[in-house]
């Protein structure tokens, strides 16, 4: 969109001096998933139709948060214990799923591509409840621990958010503990040299330096 604007600067003599300025303004594209190649996951609260059941009410125990992705790696839950509950107006008038953090677990068994990918980007935008205990957030892998592949989790002990990636453990320097909500994002990138290349992690946008337990692998 471009804004043309044109004034006139009167002067004592009877010539006018016209004058023109074009402002343009920026398109900012929308974020939506068949904006972003390569998509494989897309999870959405406020896409309460991708629910099961669909449209769930406040307090409703989710058995299935669907992909918008078109990948269909919908999350599910294997029982009663492991399901999630909705709910509504959590963040900025907006819906979010809570989990527990210990039995409450979702899983999409068709991510094994993962498993051998040299390059992945997640973001998470979440909130822990409490500042005790670990909380585990995501996890891409299959032993479900911290030096899994693509796990984010909180520990309460050390009072630092943790990243497993590809057989390594790395631990934010910040010490961040509160519980409000955070984009959190994990760049691997395997082609790289180093841990610190191999493995980026920003919390709102601001990159967080991280000590590393083992070595951040290729893949």
């Amino acid at each position: 969109r471009v804004l043309f604007r044109s004034t006139n600067t009167p002067t004592n003599t009877p010539t006018n001096t016209p004058t023109s300025t074009i402002t343009p303004t920026p398109t900012i594209p929308t974020l939506a998933p068949n904006n972003v190649s390569n998509l494989q996951g897309w999870y959405d609260a406020t896409n309460s139709v991708q629910f099961q059941p669909t449209i769930p009410t406040n307090g409703a125990l989710i058995t299935q948060w669907g992909d918008s992705s078109g990948a269909l790696h919908n999350l599910n839950s294997s029982g009663n214990p492991d399901k999630p509950t909705y709910y509504t107006n959590i963040q900025n008038g907006k819906p979010a799923v809570y989990y527990n953090g210990t039995s409450n677990n979702q899983s999409a068994t068709n991510y094994t591509a993962f498993q051998s990918s040299t390059g992945i980007t997640l973001f998470v935008i979440s909130k822990i409840s409490g500042t005790t205990g670990t909380q585990k957030i995501t996890t891409m892998g299959d032993n479900k621990n911290i030096y899994d592949d693509a796990m984010l989790a909180f520990s309460g002990s050390t009072a630092r958010y943790q990243i497993g990636m590809s057989s390594a453990k790395a631990e934010d320097s910040t010490g961040t503990v509160d519980t409000t909500c955070h984009i959190h994002t994990i760049l691997f990138d395997g082609s790289q040299t180093g841990n610190a290349n191999r493995l980026v992690y920003r919390r709102d946008k601001t990159p967080i330096t991280l000590t590393f337990t083992g070595t951040v692998g290729t893949t």
